[in-house]
């Protein structure tokens, strides 16, 4: 028996634990979306938002503040997890896409809610892919080697 046959018969065996394993990533995935874009898919305006402060540049606590403006009053909001890295980011010059509800327009979210459902698709494949191809070779492999 080659190495992909014996690969087929022990993902057959395991395969429901990697598609369970996409399955919770996936619910995170739907809870985080939930949270931050969610309140934004209805009753929502898309407008121009200006960085204005970077903080923590280069670690993974990175992030910025921008600004922008509904009726000639000034709002001010916070970068999102999933958002650009604050090292593209020139405050004051760079000019950022930016969601802000119709009926309490100092909520708001950098970013539009069509790119935050793309991101949020593009992660499900990701996952999909390091689940139910990567994953399981690799642990298949490390199996084999432990063995031989």
């Amino acid at each position: 028996m080659g190495w992909l046959d014996g690969f087929r018969d022990w993902y057959v065996t395991h395969r429901s634990k990697f598609l369970c394993l996409w399955g919770l990533l996936n619910v995170f995935l739907l809870i985080m979306w939930m949270a931050n874009v969610s309140p934004f898919t209805h009753a929502s305006v898309v407008s121009k938002a200006t960085v204005v402060a970077v903080r923590n540049c280069g670690t993974k606590a990175d992030g910025y503040t921008y600004r922008y403006e509904v009726d000639g009053q000034a709002y001010t909001g916070e970068s999102g997890f999933f958002d650009a890295r604050c090292d593209t980011m020139v405050p004051g010059v760079t000019v950022i896409p930016v969601t802000y509800r119709a009926d309490n327009p100092s909520q708001s979210m950098s970013g539009t809610v069509h790119a935050a459902n793309r991101l949020l698709i593009r992660l499900s494949l990701v996952f999909a892919m390091l689940c139910l191809a990567v994953l399981p070779v690799l642990l298949y492999a490390r199996g084999m080697r432990s063995r031989g």
